[in-house]
């Protein structure tokens, strides 16, 4: 019995001992300026991965919760005769709290992706419109239940009090 203890005790201090190691590469990574992270985020009451993600960007960006996020967008999307999800709705509930429409660059077609955008953008809130996604991006990191930093962003909103 005295060796399970001893056992659970040294896994648990290794794990402990790997998880900080892991931690204090990533932040010198970051330091010297290195890759963007991909970070899971999912606020959906019942961790829903389909169909929400405008409701999941918007939350992480407004700091709201899932469920105050959608009942906005509801409100807006009834004014507008629309659905929750459409761009024109969610981009108005957007702007009607202070935020900025901003065009990603085009240089070359599908090569500038939410990991470039993440580098270029390493301090501020963002929420980037994919081809028919969107995720919300906070000091270089991306937020979503998937990675999605090759992706291809089309437009995004800043609010440049918080950038």
């Amino acid at each position: 019995m005295l060796a399970f203890f001893f056992f659970a005790f040294f896994c648990r201090f290794c794990g402990a001992l790997l998880s900080y190691t892991v931690q204090k590469r990533v932040l010198e990574s970051r330091q010297k300026g290195a890759m963007p992270m991909h970070v899971y985020y999912n606020p959906n009451p019942i961790h829903k991965r389909v169909g929400d993600c405008t409701v999941r960007a918007l939350s992480k960006v407004l700091d709201k919760k899932w469920e105050e996020t959608f009942i906005g967008l509801c409100v807006q999307a009834l004014m507008m005769c629309d659905m929750p999800n459409a761009d024109s709705v969610w981009s108005q509930y957007l702007k009607d709290l202070g935020w900025k429409r901003r065009v990603v660059p085009s240089e070359c077609d599908g090569c500038y992706t939410v990991e470039d955008f993440c580098r270029d953008h390493p301090k501020g809130m963002f929420l980037l419109a994919l081809d028919s996604h969107v995720i919300a991006v906070k000091d270089g990191d991306y937020y979503d239940t998937w990675d999605s930093g090759d992706e291809t962003p089309i437009y995004y909103y800043e609010r440049e009090d918080l950038s």
